[in-house]
């Protein structure tokens, strides 16, 4: 049996989808968000970064660890400092934005997913994407992630929402070639191209190019028409596509929005901003493998897995069913959900340095794809046979079954509460086998099946990064020497030997200087401007101070280290290393007048 059109649903039920959906993600995103400290390494350079500009009163140049930060552009730090503003200088305040941005990109969810494929595809859309890992985990974190996966989906949004063309059509249906569906009207694609711009000021070209490319890859889709499918690579499809976006007014859109700030920055920094923004973190990152992140093609297709889990393990039926679309499937909406994915994995697959979350802003559209499968499925309504779904349920309480004994084992070595950290695992379990109970018996309980599924993935959620990843923090022991840190005297140098976390300068609220290595170049350049990099420092040069130094070494170099100070060193704190093999000590050197303050008091009191 074959799905028909649905009909135009009420009002009422619309809202009370969206405010089903933003209470559900408002509870998984919210629930203890600031219960944990930063975790290393990005949320304290983030959080740190908007702490160091809202202290310094500084709205323009990215800092951390008194130095520029180069990596990020601006939109994370501003909406940082305004949380602060509100809340603190506090880890909610620092994750505040990612989660309520997180809401409004699983409402936006469920709009785009109701536009294309139906309202029962939006709303299994919506509530999937706040329980997938790698979605929860952006909107839980202090990141740019979560503001830049809202400017995509709220550019492709306006996008949907105001074309010309018919998401509705069937494949019984012509839809004309020469149809324009990019807006025409200015607002709108001024609006489309803001969203672009602020994704320029989230980072940089990969809010822009991105999104734009799956726009413009669905268009040229559009105007190839029925012909075949190698003939959307066309340079005259590519042409027409490309005219039909507006790109001029559109680039002048973007740089009004971003040009101001990239200005600024550039003028203040007398361009170093742009020169290692660009060439460092975009150039090098795409030509060169940075601090090991590396992988084949098949990375991303993995990632994307294990970030849509526990829905991934529907990852067979959603591709048979999106494969085999026929009938009253809405193929211009599926078109543009294969091409958001697609493009997302395809541009990043040629970077040379690869991370799981460089692929997120793609989840939503996974999210609304897997939403439309199991939408179909719980109304008996699947193409393909419903065995293919009841092997995924089995595989998810396998999984689950798995996991719980795993982070089980995980928590007793780290000192945690294994039966705490197992409880979001059982989640899963649980929430398979009364799926698999409700389905003995063909078409009764459908809806049930897959709520419960559904519930088991938003508890598990909630359950792991609100209660699990509370109690992992427990065991972070280093709090004695970040407090030796934080209650230096002014003035004193504060330094590592060959180790440095983000959270130790978050915490420890003063810049950290690194200590230079055998053999290594020694920058000991005074500085011309609070930007610029902290002068690197031997530690032969720590005995020449005028005042108290702080230095943090591992245990196992704590030996190296003192032959090479040339002056009395004292540990005054230890503890093990989070979630590494290791201990850390903190060891204090005297300033050089008090040694010899010192030694000459002792002088006399031998006379």
């Amino acid at each position: 049996m074959l799905p028909q059109p649905e009909m135009p649903e009420p009002s009422r039920n619309l809202w009370r989808d969206g405010l089903l959906i933003a209470s559900v993600a408002g509870l998984v995103f919210f629930f203890n968000l600031g219960a944990t400290r930063l975790w290393d390494r990005d949320e304290p350079r983030n959080a740190g970064c908007a702490a160091e500009m809202l202290a310094a009163g500084d709205w323009v140049v990215p800092r951390f660890n008194d130095q520029l930060r180069f990596q990020k552009p601006v939109l994370t730090y501003w909406l940082m400092m305004s949380a602060y503003q509100v809340f603190g200088v506090t880890e909610f305040a620092a994750r505040f934005w990612s989660a309520a941005l997180g809401v409004g990109t699983c409402l936006l969810t469920w709009r785009i997913g109701s536009l294309l494929l139906g309202r029962r595809a939006g709303l299994f859309g919506g509530l999937i994407l706040p329980g997938s890992t790698l979605f929860v985990l952006a909107s839980r974190a202090a990141t740019p992630d979560a503001p830049l996966i809202f400017c995509w989906t709220a550019a492709l949004w306006v996008f949907i929402e105001s074309s010309n063309g018919q998401w509705g059509a069937s494949a019984d249906e012509t839809v004309p070639a020469n149809r324009s569906w990019f807006p025409r009207r200015l607002a709108v694609v001024a609006t489309f191209y803001g969203f672009i711009g602020l994704g320029a000021l989230a980072k940089g070209l990969a809010g822009v190019v991105p999104p734009l490319a799956i726009v413009g890859l669905f268009l040229m889709f559009q105007v190839n028409g029925d012909r075949r499918w190698w003939a959307v690579f066309h340079p005259l499809v590519f042409l027409r596509a490309l005219a039909s976006m507006r790109p001029l007014f559109g680039l002048l859109v973007v740089l009004a929005i971003a040009g101001p700030w990239y200005w600024a920055v550039a003028a203040a920094t007398d361009g170093e901003f742009l020169k290692l923004f660009f060439l460092r973190e975009h150039l090098g990152r795409a030509t060169q493998t940075f601090e090991g992140h590396s992988g084949g093609w098949w990375f991303y297709p993995l990632a994307l897995l294990a970030g849509l889990f526990p829905w991934s393990v529907f990852a067979v039926p959603v591709i048979l069913e999106t494969g085999f679309a026929r009938g009253h499937e809405r193929r211009p909406g599926v078109t543009l959900l294969v091409c958001w994915i697609a493009v997302t994995l395809g541009l990043f697959s040629l970077a040379s340095t690869k991370l799981p979350s460089y692929i997120t802003p793609c989840l939503p559209a996974a999210a609304i794809l897997t939403g439309h499968a199991v939408s179909l499925w719980s109304r008996g309504l699947n193409r393909i046979g419903a065995g293919w779904y009841r092997v995924a349920v089995w595989v998810l309480m396998a999984s689950g079954a798995g996991l719980a004994v795993g982070v089980a084992l995980v928590g007793q070595k780290l000192g945690a509460n294994p039966v705490l950290l197992s409880l979001p695992a059982v989640a899963l379990v649980a929430g398979a086998a009364i799926a698999l109970w409700t389905r003995r018996e063909p078409g009764r309980h459908a809806r049930l099946t897959s709520a419960m599924i559904a519930a088991a993935a938003l508890l598990f959620q909630a359950g792991l990064f609100g209660l699990a990843a509370r109690e992992i923090d427990r065991t972070r022991t280093t709090g004695g020497i970040i407090n030796a840190i934080r209650s230096a005297q002014p003035g004193t140098t504060i330094a590592t030997y060959r180790c440095l976390e983000s959270s130790w300068i978050y915490y420890g609220q003063k810049p950290i200087h690194e200590l230079s290595l055998p053999g290594e170049p020694v920058n000991a350049t005074a500085r011309t401007a609070d930007w610029q990099p902290l002068p690197r420092m031997a530690p032969e040069s720590i005995a020449d101070l005028p005042t108290e130094a702080l230095v943090l070494v591992p245990a196992e170099h704590f030996d190296e280290l003192t032959s090479r100070l040339r002056a009395p060193a004292e540990k005054v704190e230890e503890a093990p290393d989070f979630l590494r093999d290791r201990q850390l000590v903190l060891v204090r050197c005297l300033p050089a007048e008090t040694r010899v303050a010192t030694r000459q008091d002792g002088e006399s009191g031998n006379r």
